[in-house]
């Protein structure tokens, strides 16, 4: 990206711009920008609404970001909320607040303790979720590892290796989230209709398809039926339709 004869945007009241290059972008106040954005970075501690797309090195938003086009960038961090009305791409996204997208959503490392919800499909390398996870279509990634204290769900999940558990403290905690938030024991959980992959390991999971190599359907699962070519272990609490070795 050349950076040359670019400078910094800086809006510490309300302001509304064309789109434009930039190097860096600071909105402390609120921002409305028509058209695309190029930057360097972008950091948002106020409100800033873009009508159009983003192309940018990093995005830091601790208030509200929302982009009514395409997103691409290197890093997404965020403790506010942005919104994406069409697709997005990231090398890297960390969520302690809400992150949501309209249609695809690729990226390859994502790390999840807020909310993240993506209308489409999720492609990715590895994904690692401690918070809320909603997706519209298919979860397609390497390694995935859940750990829930909320509901999380998708149309369908693949990858090598998926790990699915309620989170080591639920229980511990469950009395405090139950006090203060709409939740039970039966919405922490996730909720799917298939599930492929070499590795499997899942609890509290509603599904109607399990298949892979490597099987271990833990407690609290409502599974359909179970596909498995290699090893096949199940908690005797969970409800199993029925188990089949292929291959």
């Amino acid at each position: 990206m050349n950076m040359e004869n670019r400078h910094d945007l800086k809006v510490n009241g309300a302001m509304r711009l064309n789109g434009g290059k930039y190097e860096e972008v600071k909105v402390n106040g609120s921002l409305t920008m028509d058209g695309d954005l190029d930057s360097k970075s972008v950091g948002i501690n106020g409100n800033m609404n873009l009508n159009g797309g983003v192309i940018t090195g990093q995005t830091v938003v601790n208030g509200s970001f929302n982009i009514t086009g395409d997103c691409a960038c290197d890093t997404i961090k965020i403790a506010g909320t942005m919104k994406v009305f069409e697709s997005c791409k990231a090398g890297m996204a960390k969520i302690s607040g809400t992150l949501e997208i309209g249609k695809t959503f690729e990226c390859e490392n994502i790390r999840n303790y807020g909310l993240l919800r993506v209308n489409g499909n999720l492609n990715a390398e590895n994904i690692e979720s401690k918070g809320a996870l909603n997706v519209g279509g298919l979860i397609n990634c390497d390694t995935m590892k859940i750990e829930m204290f909320h509901r999380n769900n998708a149309k369908e999940l693949g990858g090598e290796k998926i790990s699915i558990k309620r989170h080591s403290s639920f229980s511990k905690v469950k009395d405090f989230f139950l006090s203060i938030m709409d939740m039970n024991d039966r919405t922490t959980r996730f909720e799917v209709d298939t599930i492929e992959a070499d590795e499997i390991y899942i609890e509290y999971t509603t599904a109607k398809t399990v298949r892979g190599k490597n099987i271990q359907i833990g407690e609290g699962c409502d599974i359909g039926s179970v596909e498995y070519s290699g090893d096949y272990k199940s908690d005797p609490d969970s409800k199993i339709g029925k188990s089949e070795k292929i291959g």
